[in-house]
C-alpha cells in the first residue's frame, strides 16, 4: 500500500478488478483483509525470519600474528634487542673489571693463607704465599679452546640466549656478572607474563574464530554494525517493519504530550518516570533498512546475501525453500509476527466459500502436507553440517608449518652460504 492509502501489486490488482484470485504466498493482514476476501488458509505458521549467509570458521594462515596488534609486537621486538644489547655491554663490562682488578691485586700481601675468591661457581683469585694470583688465565693468557669468563662473546650469542628466555626454550649458561643475572630475572618475570598472556590470547582467538555467526535473533541484528540488513521492497515485511515503527512513534507522541499535560494532576505523579518505557526498536530497525536500501525482489536480495557482509528478512516459508536449495544460505534466529497464507479474492466473491471447501478437502486427503514435503524436506541436497567440535584441519594450520619451513629453508641456505666461504678460504690459502 502507498502512502496515500492506494493499494498496487497483487492487492492492487484485485481492488481495481484487473484480477479475480491471488494464489501464492500471500499473507493475512488486517489491512489486507480490510479490501480482500480471503479462504481459509493452507499454510499455517508463516512467520519472519533472517537468511543470511552460513558463516564457515575462517582462521587466518598467520593467526599467531593476530593475536597481538603490531605496537605490542614492535615493542616486544624492542625489549628482546635491547636486553641482548643491555646484556653483551653488562658482560663485557664486568670482564673488563674482573681483568684490571686481578692486575692491580698481583703484589697485593695478606695475613690470611688459603683463601680464594669466587665469581658464581668459577674461581677468580686465590690467596696464596702472602700474594693475590689469578686462579684462570686471562685471554690473552688463556690456554688454547679454554673459555674466557666472559661465556657469551658477541652479541649474537646474548640475543639467541634472550630469545631462547622468551620461547620458555633456554638459552644456555647463566650470565657469569651479578649485573647480568639480574637483568635475565627481570626479563624472564617479563617473558613469563608474555608467553602467558599470548596463550590465554591465542586461546581464546581460535575459540571465536571457530563460533561462526554470533548474530542468532532480531536483536542481535540490531545491537551490530558490520552486517547490513534490508527487506524486499511493496512486501509484507516491509509493511510489517513500518507499521511497528509507526506504532512506537504514535506511543511515543503520546506518553509525551501526557507526561507534559500539567492539567492533569491526578494521573501526573503515574507518568512521572525518568526514561521512556517503551523504548524505539523497530523505529531503529526501519531507520537503518531505509538507509540500506529496500531490495527489489527475493532474488536480488538473497544475491546481495551471497555476495556481500548481507542480511536479508523475509518470509519463513521461503527461507526454508532457499535454505533447502542452497547449502551457502542459512536461517538465523526465530520466527516472529506468525500468520498464516491464504489465497485472495475479491471483496464479497462468490467464490471464497468454494475456495475453502477445497481446500479442506486437500487437508483431509494430506494432499498439502505432501506437497509441502516435497518442496521443502526432501530437496535431495544434502549440506554438511558444521558441528564445531572438530579440530583444527591442516590448512588452519598451513601458517604454523610454514614458520617451521622457513626454519629449514634458512638453516640449509646458511650452511651452503658457510661450506661456500669456506671452499673458497681454502683457495685462496693454498
Amino acid at each position: 500500500m502507498l502512502e496515500n492509502g492506494i493499494w498496487n501489486g497483487c492487492i492492487g490488482n484485485i481492488v481495481n478488478g484487473e484480477a479475480d484470485v491471488i494464489l501464492g504466498a500471500l499473507t493475512v493482514t488486517a489491512e489486507r483483509d480490510s479490501v480482500i476476501d480471503f479462504t481459509l488458509p493452507y499454510y499455517d505458521f508463516a512467520g519472519i525470519q533472517i537468511i543470511t549467509r552460513r558463516q564457515l570458521s575462517n582462521i587466518n594462515l598467520f593467526y599467531y600474528i593476530d593475536v597481538f596488534s603490531t605496537q605490542a609486537w614492535l615493542s616486544l621486538i624492542s625489549v628482546v634487542l635491547l636486553t641482548s644489547l643491555l646484556l653483551w655491554v653488562y658482560e663485557k663490562a664486568s670482564f673488563h673489571c674482573l681483568k684490571s682488578c686481578t692486575k692491580s691485586a698481583g703484589d697485593v700481601k695478606a695475613d690470611n693463607l688459603g683463601q680464594t675468591f669466587y665469581l658464581g661457581k668459577s674461581p677468580v683469585l686465590a690467596f696464596n704465599n702472602n700474594t693475590f694470583v689469578s686462579k684462570k688465565p686471562m685471554p690473552q693468557e688463556r690456554a688454547p679452546g679454554e673459555e674466557h669468563p666472559g661465556a657469551r662473546k658477541c652479541l649474537g650469542d646474548n640475543m639467541w640466549f634472550v630469545v631462547g628466555a622468551v620461547t620458555m626454550a633456554g638459552g644456555g649458561d647463566a650470565p657469569r656478572s651479578v649485573a647480568g643475572r639480574v637483568l635475565v630475572a627481570g626479563f624472564w618475570f617479563f617473558a613469563i607474563i608474555i608467553m602467558s598472556t599470548f596463550t590465554a590470547n591465542l586461546a581464546a582467538f581460535l575459540t571465536v574464530s571457530r563460533m561462526g555467526a554470533v548474530i542468532s535473533s532480531l536483536d542481535d541484528l540490531l545491537d551490530q554494525t558490520d552486517m547490513k540488513y534490508s527487506v524486499v521492497n511493496r512486501s509484507s515485511v516491509m509493511d510489517y517493519f513500518k507499521r511497528m515503527a509507526r506504532i512506537e512513534s504514535d506511543f511515543y507522541e503520546r506518553w509525551k504530550n501526557m507526561t507534559l499535560d500539567k492539567s492533569d494532576s491526578t494521573n501526573q505523579d503515574s507518568l512521572a518516570v525518568w526514561e521512556y518505557p517503551l523504548g524505539n526498536k523497530y523505529g531503529t530497525i526501519w531507520a537503518t533498512i531505509q538507509d540500506n536500501g529496500l531490495v527489489n525482489s527475493i532474488e536480488d536480495g538473497l544475491e546481495k546475501v551471497l555476495n556481500e557482509n548481507f542480511a536479508l528478512i523475509t518470509e519463513s516459508p521461503l527461507i526454508q525453500y532457499y535454505t533447502g536449495q542452497n547449502c551457502l544460505l542459512t536461517a538465523i534466529g526465530d520466527q516472529f509476527s506468525v500468520r498464516p497464507y491464504a489465497i485472495g479474492l475479491k471483496e464479497k466473491s462468490l467464490y471464497t466459500a468454494k475456495f475453502s471447501e477445497a481446500i479442506l478437502k486437500l487437508q483431509k486427503e494430506r494432499l498439502l502436507g505432501s506437497i509441502r514435503l516435497k518442496w521443502w524436506s526432501t530437496n535431495g541436497i544434502t549440506c554438511n553440517k558444521d558441528t564445531g567440535d572438530t579440530g583444527l584441519d591442516l590448512y588452519s594450520l598451513s601458517g604454523t608449518f610454514f614458520v617451521a619451513g622457513v626454519g629449514v629453508v634458512s638453516g640449509s641456505l646458511w650452511l651452503l652460504i658457510e661450506c661456500v666461504l669456506a671452499n673458497r678460504f681454502q683457495v685462496g690459502k693454498s
